[in-house]
């Protein structure tokens, strides 16, 4: 599971890591190198190295060259891993963190230490012709793979599902997998239309107030500008805590004041869904609130909706389906 920490620190580590990713170095105009590049690759320079190799600019505002596409990756991120299996690059993934659990082939694959916490001599020890991480590694540790010639490539941590886009088209160009990423962009941005086309109409008398919970007691929510936010906006409903920013608590007088007409629930395992449901049906504060009365309380997989990656999509179809199932009766949103 994504989020291993338990109660604030579970939340604060997930709002750090709501659409992660970006992060480590990589073999910045050919002068860091490792073994698969070859000496030749960096004597004839940046230069020769683009012109018949990959080349991308990463969210640390470097440009990030590469003699050929990589075939030993190590991902220092979660969301990474999630895309370069969607890519079709999950042969070539030799390492991922602890906290990589999807798709489920990615459970097996060397552990590298947590994403906070990435081990160097575990990633060095794979012989990762391409570290990708997160700039919530630490930045020493970046800087020591750096100088130690692991080439490495940060994406950027986005808060809207346009910036999903982006990081999936920049793995893309480093991997050589360009057109793979198109296509998989391509095929998101379908479902996301879809979905835009049953929502777009709803007045504001239909699109419900929404309580997203991470926390119920002391109570953690998504505010404005986060993912989650866009997502219960483009599902059809409004955020009941838009007037905090971030991941941040909520106080439980604002909950009583707002009084969410739907309440979202993020259990920290699939197994748990029925009982995070049953704890805030149950939690006497939010006897009245409207949620609770009609119970309309829905668990999500938090994942969904606070990985940057290729499910994103699939996370604000299921708030959509939760807050408007008439609208999906006898349709797809897929």
């Amino acid at each position: 599971m994504l989020i291993a920490a338990r109660g604030p620190a579970r939340v604060r580590f997930l709002a750090s890591l709501r659409m992660t990713v970006s992060g480590a170095s990589a073999l910045i105009q050919a002068v860091g190198s490792v073994a698969p590049v070859g000496l030749a690759a960096v004597l004839a320079g940046p230069v020769a190295a683009a012109a018949h190799g990959l080349s991308a600019g990463d969210s640390l505002g470097r440009r990030v060259v590469l003699a050929k596409p990589p075939q030993r990756i190590v991902s220092w991120a979660p969301n990474v891993t999630e895309i370069l299996f969607a890519l079709g690059l999950g042969s070539k993934v030799a390492g991922v963190t602890s906290y990589c659990d999807f798709p489920p082939q990615a459970r097996r694959l060397s552990k590298i230490g947590s994403i906070t916490a990435p081990d160097l001599e575990r990633t060095l020890a794979l012989k990762p012709d391409l570290v990708i991480g997160s700039r919530l590694n630490p930045r020493s540790l970046l800087r020591s793979l750096e100088s130690l010639g692991a080439p490495c490539f940060a994406v950027d941590a986005p808060k809207t599902i346009e910036g999903v886009f982006g990081i999936i088209e920049a793995i893309g160009k480093i991997t050589g997998s360009s057109r793979q990423a198109a296509a998989l962009n391509r095929r998101m941005r379908q479902r996301l239309d879809r979905l835009q086309r049953l929502t777009a109409d709803l007045p504001g008398s239909r699109r419900p107030s929404v309580l997203l919970i991470y926390q119920l007691d002391p109570l953690w929510t998504a505010g404005s500008g986060t993912f989650a936010d866009e997502a219960v906006r483009i599902a059809g409903g409004s955020n009941a805590a838009a007037e905090i920013k971030g991941y941040s608590a909520y106080p439980l007088e604002s909950v009583l004041a707002t009084r969410p007409q739907v309440i979202l629930v993020t259990p920290m395992q699939a197994s748990g869904a029925a009982a995070a449901r049953q704890r805030a049906l149950a939690y006497p504060p939010f006897k009245g609130l409207p949620a609770v009365v009609h119970g309309r309380v829905y668990p999500i997989n938090p994942d969904l909706i606070d990985r940057a990656g290729p499910r994103v999509i699939q996370g604000v179809e299921e708030i959509a389906r939760a807050l408007h199932p008439e609208l999906f009766k006898g349709a797809s949103a897929r």
